[in-house]
């Protein structure tokens, strides 16, 4: 069977896409063997290369055979509330499974690395005394510390006091955190472009090759946070009246967590501001009010222990350029980032791009990809996008909406899964 012209399109996009990755991966080790410093020893990833194929792969092999299988006509036949358990479900298990090849004490152990946020967590004694000295001891902080707002590490303290100092329990909860943002995208997906469309995107939630990324980085717990305020800012302004006031606040006040986690959050929020100008063009301006108060509770209860966000972005910023951004060219980065991207959404969702008329779905989709542009063009994201740009995966991956013949699903999903498990195989990460 011939491809039809939005088939061809999709085609086109991935190939594109492998071509721009050769491109960078080779691009970049020229720069290298030219000594310039990249800062990367597996350009365009911050990994090394590898070929190892340990016991515990066999095991996430049969899982992406049976997902490849099952997943696509299950996601089609089970009630909505079983798809989006589901969803949630291998999108926990999937993760574990590849980071778990190289040892399942590899889920918990990098956590606990002495440049990430753990020991600086355990060392606190005073949450308040913490965020009122952060920004004068920026410089002392670990790498990771320095370079997000006080509430990375404050997740962190909190989640070790809960789980009394295992960083097992750490690693655990942060998946779950992770793994929920699946649901939640196809809850904001259901609400804005109907159900119809969330069935075609659920194979696909959660099962992105940015899956080697997830189960052992705090980034995809901030995904967890951003995704919960996208899907709430969705219900917001479809529901009625009085629940989309309750949404909208949790919408805000997740966004407002959100940017206590990450800087890059401004930007990656991308899709909760597009819906924003979607509530004001369908003149369901009302949510954005509680949305707004919800918005400003945390930073303002930060600032009033003593963190002022724009003071510690300000500080962060200086710390990032006395580091190796300043020698990481920008020339080389714009291009490779969105190659890096693009691997870690997957072809389903590359094609998905070519491919997609709906303009509902765009109003998420557009929000990940303008949030992802935006965060390339400020040059304040200079390599790891991989970690780094987690947070728009979720949304951007709700492009495969796009592939609607039941066989062009299971292929697709089949080549996500085998982008992760070649990523697992050849690319060994810090995360």
């Amino acid at each position: 069977m011939a491809p039809s012209g939005a088939q061809r399109w999709g085609l086109v996009a991935v190939a594109v896409a492998v071509v721009a990755f050769v491109g960078v991966q080779q691009w970049g080790a020229h720069l290298l063997e030219q000594g310039v410093r990249l800062a990367l020893n597996a350009p365009p990833f911050l990994a090394r290369w590898r070929v190892e194929w340990p016991p515990g792969m066999w095991w996430a092999l049969t899982a992406a055979v049976v997902l490849a299988i099952v997943w696509v006509p299950l996601t089609e036949r089970l009630p909505w509330r079983a798809v989006l358990l589901g969803s949630g479900a291998v999108a926990l298990v999937w993760p574990a499974l590849l980071q778990g090849s190289d040892g399942w004490d590899s889920l918990y152990t990098i956590l606990a690395d002495p440049l990430a946020y753990l020991p600086t967590a355990q060392a606190i004694d005073s949450p308040a005394e913490f965020l009122r000295t952060y920004v004068d001891r920026l410089p002392d902080h670990p790498t990771h510390v320095k370079g997000h707002p006080p509430g990375a590490t404050l997740a962190h303290w909190l989640v070790d006091l809960v789980g009394g100092g295992r960083s097992d329990v750490l690693t655990a909860t942060f998946l779950v955190i992770a793994a929920s943002a699946a649901p939640a995208s196809l809850i904001a997906l259901d609400r804005v472009a109907g159900r119809d469309a969330a069935r075609r995107a659920a194979p696909f939630a959660g099962l992105a090759p940015a899956v080697i990324w997830i189960a052992t980085s705090p980034d995809a717990m901030f995904m967890g946070v951003i995704a919960w305020a996208v899907a709430l800012g969705a219900v917001a302004i479809t529901a009625p009246p009085r629940w989309g006031l309750v949404a909208g606040f949790g919408a805000g006040l997740l966004a407002g967590a959100a940017l206590s986690l990450s800087y890059g959050s401004m930007l990656l929020l991308g899709p909760l501001w597009a819906l924003a100008i979607l509530a004001g063009v369908s003149r369901r301006w009302q949510p954005l009010v509680p949305a707004a108060v919800g918005f400003a509770v945390i930073p303002l209860w930060f600032m009033a222990l003593g963190f002022d966000w724009f003071a510690g972005l300000a500080a962060t910023n200086e710390a990032y350029q006395a580091g190796v951004a300043p020698n990481r060219p920008a020339y080389y980065f714009l291009v490779s980032n969105l190659a890096v991207f693009a691997v870690t959404i997957g072809p389903a969702a590359v094609a998905g791009l070519a491919r997609l008329r709906d303009a509902r779905v765009w109003w998420l989709v557009g929000g990940g990809v303008a949030a992802v542009l935006s965060a390339n063009i400020s040059l304040l994201s200079k390599g790891e996008v991989e970690r780094i740009w987690l947070p728009a995966v979720p949304f951007v991956l709700l492009a495969v909406v796009a592939v609607e013949r039941r066989w062009e699903r299971h292929v697709w999903l089949a080549l996500q899964l085998a982008v992760a498990i070649a990523l697992q195989v050849y690319v060994a990460s810090p995360w």
